[in-house]
C-alpha cells in the first residue's frame, strides 16, 4: 500500500511525497500538492501513514498528485479505465469518506475543478453498492427486504409496518430503495405517510423525506409530491417539492440557503420517469417488456439508460456496451439489467435492476408464493383473476391457493376497520366474476384480530353471494359451548361484528362489493336461525380447512421428519434471521423465541418445520442440529 512520507528538513524540498508501488522493481515517487496535504492531514493521515491505493491513484489523475516530471518515462504504468474506475472500491472507510465530502464541499482553492472532480466519485461511491432489485410483481417482499436491511424495526415490527402501508406506500419503498445505501431509517406517520430518514451528502444536518405520494389518504388533501424536514444546529426548515420544483420553503431560512435546498431536493427526492425518453443500449431487451419504476433519483439533464453488463473489468468495473463503446457502471453483474443514469459520456450511475414485466400475467406470475404449475393455464375468467391479484397487492397476501373445478379459491387475511390484519379468511370464486362467490372466517370470539391456526378451535362464519341470495351461516367450536350459557347477545355481538368485517373486506375486494350484505344478513333471521356447534369447524371446511390442511401437511418434512437448512442471515439486534434449504424456494424465517438458547450465528444447521405466513414462510418446531 503507499506511504505518505514527509520529507526531512536537511532536503531542499518541502511538504511530503507518496512513495507507490506500480508493479516494478521501483516504486513511484508522487509529490503531494499542498491541497492533497490537507486533505490527508484532515483525514487523520501523517508520516508514515498507508494511503489506499485507488485514492491515491485517484487524487493522481486530477493531478492532486503529480510525478516530478511529465514526460512518459515518469509517469506510472498504473493505469484505470477512468477517474470512477479509480475511486470505486477504495479502501476507505464510511467515516473517512463522508469526512473527505465535507473537506472538499468547504474547498475553493485553485483547484476547484479537480477537486469537484473527486468529490463527484466520493459521492457516487457512496450510493452505489446497495441498489435494490425493482420488481413490483412481488411488492410485499421487496418491501419487506428493504424494510429489514436499513430500518431499526423487528421482524414482527416490520410485519404490523407492512400490513398498515398500501400499494403505493410499497411502491415509495421500491422507489426508494435506488438511495438505499443513504438511508438510515424507515417509518410511517398516522396519516400513513412513509417517512426516510437520510444521511444527506451534499448539505450537512439531518433530514427526513416524507413521500407525500405514499399514501391515499394524505394526497387527498396534499398538493406536494415531498416535504423536505431539514434540522441542524437546533435549527429547523422544511421544503416542499412538487413535479421535481421546489415550491415553498419554511422554517429558518438564514440555517438552509436556497441553493442548499435545491441541493437536496435533487439529491433525495425522485422524478417521474418518462419511458419514451429511455433509451436501449447493444443487447439490451425492449423498454417495453421490463419493469420499470416511475419515478427514479436523477441527476440533472443526465440520459436514462437500459443496459445489460457485458463484461466486467480486470479493474473489476461492470461495462455494457454502447454504439459508442462501453460505458462504465459504478456497481452491477454480469448479464444483469439495470436502468442507469448516464452522467458522461464514459460512466453512468446504475438506478436499479429490472425485471422482465408480464402483460400476460398469471395468478401465479403476480403472486410467487404461488408457483405450481396448475394455475399457469386454468380456465378462469381474467377478471376474476386481476380481482384477486389486486387484493394480493393492494391489501392482504395471498398465501395459498387452488383450482377447484371451476372455482378459484385462496387464502388470505380479512381487512380490519383501520385497514390492518384481520383473522385470516377464505375467498372461493366461480370462473364467471358474475356467479356465486363465498367468503369464509374462521376467528377468535374474544379477539378478532387473532389468528385461529388450523387445528385450532374458533368460530367459523361464512357468506354467500349469488345474485340476488345472501346466505349466512355459523359453526361454533365446541371449546366455545360456554358462549350457549351466557347470555345470546355475546355470540351475537361477535356475529355482527364479523359481518361489518366480511363486508368492509368484500369492500376492497373488486367484484365483490355488495350494496347491502349487512341489511340484508340481519333481515334474513340467518344470525340467529343458521348457527351449528361443531366438534372442530376446520373439519367441515370447504375453503379455509382444506386450503390449510394442505398448507400444514406440506410444511412438514419426509415421513413426518423436519426439515434441515442452514442460517444464511441472523440479526442479533432484532434476534430473527433466515434459514436456506432445499425445502422451501425462499429462506424460511425464524425468530431466536422459537428457538431459545444462545444466540444463533451464520452457517448453524438447524432442524424444524415451516408454516406458510402471509410474508413468507415461517420455522416452527426448531432444533438445533449438535
Amino acid at each position: 500500500m503507499p506511504t505518505l512520507n514527509k520529507y526531512a528538513r536537511s532536503n531542499e524540498k518541502t511538504g511530503y511525497f507518496i512513495r507507490a508501488n506500480v508493479g516494478g522493481s521501483h516504486p513511484v515517487t508522487l509529490q503531494v500538492t499542498s491541497t492533497a496535504e490537507q486533505i490527508f492531514k484532515d483525514n487523520g493521515y501523517s508520516d508514515e501513514s498507508n494511503i489506499p491505493t485507488k485514492l491515491v491513484w485517484s487524487m493522481y489523475d486530477v493531478d492532486l498528485l503529480y510525478t516530478e516530471s511529465s514526460v512518459s518515462s515518469e509517469t506510472p504504468s498504473y493505469s484505470f479505465e477512468s477517474l470512477s474506475d479509480a475511486v470505486t472500491g477504495s479502501q476507505l472507510t464510511e467515516g473517512t469518506r463522508q469526512d473527505l465530502v465535507r473537506y472538499f464541499e468547504d474547498y475553493s482553492g485553485a483547484h476547484q475543478k479537480r477537486v469537484n472532480d473527486v468529490l463527484s466519485e466520493l459521492r457516487r461511491e457512496v450510493t452505489a453498492g446497495s441498489i435494490e432489485l425493482y420488481n413490483s410483481s412481488e411488492p410485499v417482499q421487496n418491501a419487506r427486504n428493504l424494510l429489514i436491511k436499513y430500518s431499526s424495526k423487528s421482524g414482527d415490527k416490520i410485519d404490523q409496518f407492512l400490513s398498515n402501508v398500501g400499494k403505493k406506500g410499497r411502491q415509495s419503498l421500491l422507489t426508494f430503495g435506488q438511495r438505499a445505501s443513504q438511508i438510515t431509517d424507515i417509518d410511517l406517520t398516522d396519516q400513513g405517510i412513509v417517512s426516510y430518514q437520510f444521511t444527506p451528502l451534499s448539505v450537512r444536518g439531518e433530514v427526513t423525506v416524507f413521500d407525500l405520494t405514499s399514501s391515499d389518504r394524505a394526497r387527498e388533501n396534499e398538493e406536494y409530491d415531498y416535504r423536505i424536514d431539514y434540522e441542524r444546529e437546533q435549527r429547523t426548515a422544511s421544503i416542499h417539492i412538487r413535479d421535481g420544483t421546489i415550491e415553498k420553503m419554511t422554517g429558518a431560512s438564514d440555517n438552509l440557503t436556497s441553493s442548499e435546498a435545491r441541493q437536496l431536493a435533487n439529491e433525495l427526492t425522485p422524478v417521474k420517469i418518462n419511458r419514451s425518453n429511455i433509451k436501449s443500449t447493444i443487447d439490451a431487451p425492449s423498454i417495453s417488456e421490463l419493469d420499470i419504476p416511475e419515478r427514479a433519483f436523477i441527476q440533472g439533464d443526465s440520459d436514462l439508460l437500459v443496459g445489460v453488463v457485458d463484461r466486467i473489468s480486470n479493474s473489476d468495473n461492470p461495462l455494457v456496451e454502447t454504439d459508442d463503446g462501453h460505458l462504465l457502471l459504478d456497481t452491477g453483474d454480469k448479464d444483469e439489467v439495470y436502468l442507469i443514469d448516464q452522467i458522461e459520456s464514459v460512466w453512468g450511475r446504475v438506478l436499479c435492476k429490472l425485471t422482465h414485466s408480464d402483460a400476460t400475467s398469471t395468478l401465479a406470475d403476480t403472486m410467487p408464493l404461488l408457483g405450481e404449475e396448475e394455475f399457469r393455464d386454468v380456465d378462469i375468467e381474467k377478471d376474476v383473476v386481476d380481482a384477486a391479484a389486486s387484493y394480493h397487492e393492494t391489501h392482504h397476501e395471498i398465501t395459498e391457493a387452488r383450482v377447484s373445478e371451476d372455482r378459484l379459491e385462496y387464502a388470505t387475511r380479512a381487512v380490519m376497520p383501520d385497514g390492518s390484519l384481520g383473522p385470516v379468511c377464505g375467498f372461493s370464486v366461480c370462473s364467471s366474476a358474475d356467479n356465486q362467490t363465498i367468503v369464509e372466517v374462521i376467528a377468535h370470539p374474544d379477539d378478532e384480530k387473532e389468528v385461529v391456526e388450523y387445528g385450532e378451535p374458533g368460530i367459523r362464519h361464512q357468506v354467500e353471494l349469488a345474485d340476488d341470495v345472501t346466505a349466512w351461516e355459523t359453526a361454533v367450536s365446541t371449546e366455545f359451548d360456554n358462549l350457549r350459557s351466557q347470555s345470546r347477545d355475546a355470540l351475537l355481538t361477535h356475529q355482527v361484528e364479523i359481518l361489518q368485517l366480511i363486508d368492509k373486506t368484500l369492500d376492497k375486494h373488486t367484484g365483490c362489493e355488495p350494496d347491502s350484505l349487512i341489511s340484508d344478513v340481519v333481515s334474513s333471521g340467518d344470525l340467529e336461525d343458521q348457527l351449528t356447534h361443531l366438534e372442530n369447524v376446520w373439519e367441515e371446511s370447504t375453503i379455509l380447512g382444506e386450503l390449510l390442511a394442505v398448507s400444514d401437511h406440506e410444511s412438514e418434512g419426509n415421513d413426518g421428519e423436519k426439515h434441515i437448512g442452514t442460517v444464511d442471515f441472523f440479526n442479533d439486534t432484532g434476534g430473527y434471521g433466515f434459514i436456506e434449504t432445499d425445502a422451501c424456494e425462499d429462506d424460511v424465517f425464524y425468530h431466536m423465541e422459537d428457538v431459545g438458547g444462545p444466540d444463533i450465528t451464520e452457517g448453524d444447521e438447524l432442524r424444524f418445520n415451516y408454516t406458510q405466513a402471509e410474508e413468507g414462510p415461517r420455522a416452527t418446531e426448531i432444533d438445533r442440529v449438535s
